[in-house]
Formats: C-alpha cells, structure tokens, sequence
C-alpha cells in the first residue's frame, strides 16, 4: 500500500492524510508516538469518540505501508465524512456550532492532562448538521502554566468571523474564503462598530488581542512563551468565551427569501400537487445522495430526506440557509447538510495549486439533482444560457428533477423589471431542447393551472 498524500496534507510535521484506491489513511509519524500514546491511554479519545465528538478511527498495519519519509507509527482509518465543506460555505449557526465543539474539547482536554495544538475551523466537518472534530493529531500533551496557543487561531477562525456576521452581517465574514488561515485580528477590529469597543469580552478577545499583536510584532511568539497562564484561569477564559459564543445571534440581514413560501405564485392545492409530483419521482429513481440546488428554507429538501442517505442542500442566500440548518437541527432528521453556496459562482478550488480545498463541485457524489424555481433566476437573473446549465447539472448527477419557469411567471416578471428582455429562447421549446443534449426526458407534468412544468430527465448514457 503506497502513500499518496492528500494536496491539503503538508504543514504537519507528525503526520498527515493519504489515499489508497480512493480509501482515506491518517498516518502517524513516530515524532508523534508520546502525544499520540497520552491521547488513547488518557481516555480522551474514548471519551469524544463516545460523545460524537470527534471521528472514530481504526489502526491498521503500519508495516503494510510503504514507508516515507519519515519512520510512521500508526495508520489509522478514519470513519468517512459523507460530504467535506468548509467554513466559508457555512451559515452562521454552523459556524458557530463549530466554535463551541472547538472549546468544548479544549475543556474536555485540559481535564484530561492535554491541549489542542490546532484551532483552525478546518478541523471541523458537519455530518448531516452535527458538527465533528476531524484532526486525531490535534493534541498534545498540556504543559502546566502554559497559554493555550491556538487561542489567537481560534479568535481569526471563529470568535473573529461570528462578531463581522453578528455586526456587519455576512458578505464580510466570507472573508473566510480570502483568508485561509482566518481573518486577521486587525482587520476584524477595524470592521467592527466603535461600541463594540466598549463590550468586555470583544475589547480583551479583538480589539485588545490586536493591538497586543502589533505591539508585540516579531517577538510575539517570544513574548507568548514567556507568558503563565494556570490551567484554572485557561479553564475560566475558555468557559466564558464558550458562554458568550453561544449567546451570539446573526445580525438581522434583509433578505428577499426569507418569507419565499409566503409570497410564492403556488395555491395550496398547486403546492400540495408539486410536493407529490416531487415525492413520487424521487421514490421512482431511489438515489442515494441528493443535492436540492436552491432549497430556500428546505421544505423539499426535509422532504428528500427521508428517502435519501444524505441531502446537501445549497442556496446563495446565507439567511435562509441559516434558517435550514435551525430547522433540520431541531428534528430527528440529521441527513440534511445546508451549505451557502451559489451555483453561478460555486466555491473554487484554494490553497497551495488550488488543490488544498478541492472546488464545491470536484467534492460531491451525487445521484440526483434538484432544481426546484431555480431555472429562471440562473439564465434571466444571471444570463446563463439553457444548454450551459444543462452540461453543469449533467456533470453533477445522473438524474435530475428540473421544474421549468415559464417567462409569464410573475417570479420570472420581476427579474425582468429593471432589465431588456434578451431572453428569446427562454421558451418551454427552447428549455427541452437544450437539456436533451445531456440528458433524455423521462417524465414531465403540469403544475395544477401555474403554467408550470417538472420534469423527470436521466444522464445520457
């Protein structure tokens, strides 16, 4: 079994993550044997596994690895993610989800003689809507009167991020994306409002925290080390961040689809009749894994999830994505993964070659597409021709369940408001015409008298 690391698998010096026939390895390097033994033989590891904490492993042979470079002392195999995201898709209340599993390992790590090395929120992923801790090489042995050191990442990955949304909403915040290692404290502590300087704990954790970090310039980390900190007043700090983190709230964001279902062109009786249509023609394929492309609120997406293994459910606005997550947290439905994605604009390969976070589409595995009062925002409200959305949707599943938007639509009306009508081809000959190039029409039905038409289509072969 040789080792091909993992693109994003370099910057730790014990070890890292690999792949072997598409299989996912963790492997272990001996640098790491006296923090890797504490963390088992501690009982931290049983203790998270147990709690849903962090992602359970199993060892294998080390001896059936070629070795690298370095001597390896374990390889682990680590229980599969269904689908990987990352922080910059994340809606507030997942983002802020992940904030307080962070720190609350931290507190179950110092109780335990340990300390995380790592605060990034990288090392989160979300099962369904249950957040997860991902890096079993994440801890070290904690050294008594010593500062958490990953307290300055954890402020850039997540306390940082969370106040911009909470303040100044969250176009700012997706600044995750730009800054791969987190928003710098200075740029957070000028983005936020000056009364916020009057707030304890966003005055010591920012704006203080910041102007510690520039006074101290060069010698920071020299100047870190030679600070004490007692593990009684690191556990106090850590609680009251974790008490003030769960009572942040995502500034109010004036968003138009908030209230879709309220102002949306269906009567009840047509509604009823689209929700059946949509159940019985995902009951006919029987897929797996579902992505819902525009899911507003996720009223089809919960309704896929109980057909389905797995529901990632995407939508450009941040706010009813929030609201998704609120939803599908508050049910025994975990399958649901709401991500803030835009499909015109999906998230890009980054990092080092682009290849240390693979692009949103490269990620996924999907057995059907659904494209629900989607069409016409992606080629009236983004100039997207037909036959371009139909070679995208063919390349992220086999089949799809597409409802097509006449032009009459009042929803189609409004995109065309303040814009010349250039759209010649959006007609319902024009729409079949297209998406037959990727794909063969299984089914199509009328939406009660809406003008409205779903359609059943596979992959070609």
């Amino acid at each position: 079994m040789g080792l091909s690391p993992h693109p994003s698998s370099f910057k730790d010096p014990d070890g890292g993550i690999f792949t072997v026939k598409g299989e996912i390895y963790r492997y272990v390097f001996e640098s790491y044997k006296p923090n890797f033994d504490f963390f088992i033989s501690s009982g931290l590891y049983s203790e998270l596994v147990s709690k849903a904490l962090l992602v359970p492993h199993t060892e294998v042979d080390p001896t059936s690895v070629d070795q690298a470079e370095k001597k390896l002392y374990r390889v682990l195999k680590p229980q599969v993610i269904p689908f990987i995201s990352y922080p910059y898709e994340w809606g507030f209340e997942q983002l802020k989800a992940a904030a307080l599993l962070t720190l609350e390992i931290q507190l179950s790590a110092l109780e335990k003689g340990m300390s995380l090395k790592d605060a990034t929120a990288y090392n989160v992923q979300f099962n369904g809507t249950k957040p997860v801790f991902i890096d079993t090489l994440s801890f070290e042995i904690y050294e008594e009167n010593k500062p958490w050191q990953a307290y300055g990442q954890f402020c850039r990955h997540f306390l940082g991020p969370l106040l911009l949304w909470a303040y100044r909403k969250h176009e700012i915040a997706n600044l995750n994306l730009k800054y791969p290692d987190g928003i710098p404290l200075n740029v957070i502590s000028y983005s936020l409002p000056f009364k916020t300087k009057f707030n304890f704990s966003i005055f010591s954790h920012i704006h203080y925290h910041s102007k510690l970090e520039k006074k101290l310039g060069t010698n920071s980390s020299k100047k870190l080390k030679e600070l004490r900190l007692g593990k009684t007043r690191l556990v106090a700090i850590l609680t009251h961040l974790k008490n003030y983190i769960r009572q942040l709230k995502a500034g109010e964001n004036a968003s138009p689809w908030v209230n879709y279902y309220e102002t949306f062109s269906y009567s009840d009786q047509a509604f009823k009749q689209k929700k059946s249509l949509v159940e019985s023609l995902v009951n006919e394929v029987s897929p797996a894994n579902i992505i819902d492309i525009g899911c507003n609120d996720g009223e089809f997406s919960l309704l896929c999830a109980e057909k389905a293994q797995l529901v990632v459910s995407v939508d450009s606005d941040a706010s009813v994505v929030n609201n998704l997550y609120n939803k599908a947290s508050g049910t025994a439905i975990g399958n649901i993964l709401p991500l803030v994605v835009d499909i015109t604009n999906p998230s890009p390969g980054t990092g080092l070659n682009n290849q240390e976070r693979t692009s949103f589409l490269k990620r996924g595995n999907f057995d059907m597409v659904l494209a629900l009062a989607l069409l016409h925002h992606v080629t009236i409200g983004n100039n997207v021709p037909f036959d371009l959305f139909a070679k995208q949707l063919s390349e992220i599943a086999s089949s799809l369940i597409i409802e097509f938007v006449p032009k009459e639509d009042p929803q189609a009306q409004r995109l065309l408001v303040t814009r010349k009508d250039i759209f010649t081809d959006y007609n319902l000959q024009g729409f079949t015409k297209a998406f037959s190039k990727f794909f063969v029409i299984r089914q199509q039905h009328e939406i009660g008298n809406t003008g409205r038409k779903l359609f059943l289509m596979q992959k070609h072969a």
